[in-house]
Formats: structure tokens, C-alpha cells, sequence
């Protein structure tokens, strides 16, 4: 078997994952989302704090709920859970 040149590499490890990822967050419906501008510099902090501390990211998305957005009801939260769950599964 060949071994693969350097672009063949990126292709597979690289830009197939981005334009899977590409894909699911181009679909996403922004639209409906308030405050993205807002609150997404809120959520990188809570993010890389979290990350320090070694934290899941279901720990890291609860703590930017519990945060900022403790109105939000659970429910609402959910598809942010799925998210960080698939997330933590590659860890």
C-alpha cells in the first residue's frame, strides 16, 4: 500500500471534518436565534474557563445556562445538550 502524500492526509483528516461541520452549522436555523452577537463572546469565556478546569462539556454549556441564561427553561436547553454530548463522546 502507497503511502499518502501530505495533501491526501489534509483531505482526510482535516477537510473532510470541516465540511462535515460546515455542513451542520450552515443549516442551523440563525434566523431564530436572538442575541447570537451577544452571547456567543459570553460563551467562548465560559468555554475556555471550563476547559481549564477539566470540566465536560455538559458542565461547561450548564455553567453558561446557569450564567446567563437562567430563565431559559430546561427543555429549551436541550438541543445545546445533544451538541455537547456528541462533543464529548470524541474526547
Amino acid at each position: 500500500m502507497r503511502e499518502l502524500t501530505k495533501k491526501e492526509r489534509f483531505n482526510d483528516k482535516v477537510l473532510s471534518r470541516f465540511n462535515l461541520y460546515n455542513s451542520i452549522f450552515s443549516t442551523l436555523p440563525y434566523e431564530s436565534i436572538s442575541k447570537t452577537g451577544v452571547m456567543l463572546p459570553l460563551f467562548e469565556r465560559i468555554c475556555i474557563d471550563g476547559y481549564k478546569k477539566s470540566n465536560n462539556p455538559t458542565q461547561i454549556v450548564n455553567d453558561f445556562f446557569d450564567t446567563y441564561m437562567m430563565d431559559l427553561m430546561i427543555r429549551r436547553r436541550f438541543p445545546c445538550y445533544f451538541v455537547s454530548y456528541n462533543i464529548s463522546k470524541d474526547r
